[in-house]
């Protein structure tokens, strides 16, 4: 049966880096002389304090681990899932969740996974990470499951993660997202949109 992922975050949660957005790209290079730096994930952060990160859905756990760009980060396999945006059902993707502070406590390759999975806490670890002063969550959905670790941010590997296939098979993390809205979930997406760092693509999803 197909699914409807939701949120990551019992919360509601602002986006603060949309998918392929420009005023990354610009920071790339200006803070870190890197040109041509595509944003493939959307970075979000709750607003209610809580900073822990749940599945979305029914997955499995492809692989977990820690490097030197993306800091801790966990891959998850969602199967038959609905894109809201072409309102069809994808017969599965991988979602990469980077920066991670911690991993849930019960984490394990091959586990399932469900909405009251723990998969860690948000932070800010890794090279673009941000610190503990700019913690988020970047989330990548790619459609190329068969390499889940494969992420194209990177032009080698880091960690458990690998560098891009040659082609992007990514897309906006918004497009399969849903926001429940009852407790214990409370979730709503929003942000500020000013077409550099945050467009209405980025923002926009159904309720549940």
């Amino acid at each position: 049966m197909t699914q409807k992922l939701i949120l990551p975050f019992r919360s509601p949660v602002v986006v603060t880096a949309g998918y392929k957005c420009s005023g990354y790209t610009n920071y790339m290079k200006t803070t870190y002389n890197l040109s041509g730096m595509i944003h493939y994930g959307l970075d979000s952060v709750p607003t209610n304090g809580n900073k822990t990160i749940y599945g979305s859905g029914k997955g499995e756990v492809i692989a977990f681990g820690e490097g030197k760009a993306c800091g801790k980060v966990v891959v998850v396999r969602y199967d038959d899932v609905y894109n809201h945006v072409t309102k069809s059902a994808l017969k599965a993707v991988a979602v990469r969740y980077f920066h991670l502070d911690s991993f849930g406590p019960n984490l394990k390759v091959g586990m399932a996974v469900t909405t009251d999975t723990v998969l860690g806490v948000m932070g800010g670890t890794g090279t673009y990470g941000g610190g503990s002063n700019h913690k988020h969550l970047h989330c990548e959905v790619d459609t190329n499951y068969a390499k889940a670790v494969n992420t194209p941010t990177l032009k080698g590997s880091d960690g458990i993660l690998k560098s891009g296939t040659g082609t992007d098979t990514t897309f906006c993390a918004a497009n399969i997202w849903h926001a429940k809205t009852a407790a214990p979930y409370n979730q709503k997406l929003s942000g500020t949109i000013d077409n550099k760092w945050v467009s209405s693509k980025d923002v926009t999803i159904p309720s549940l």
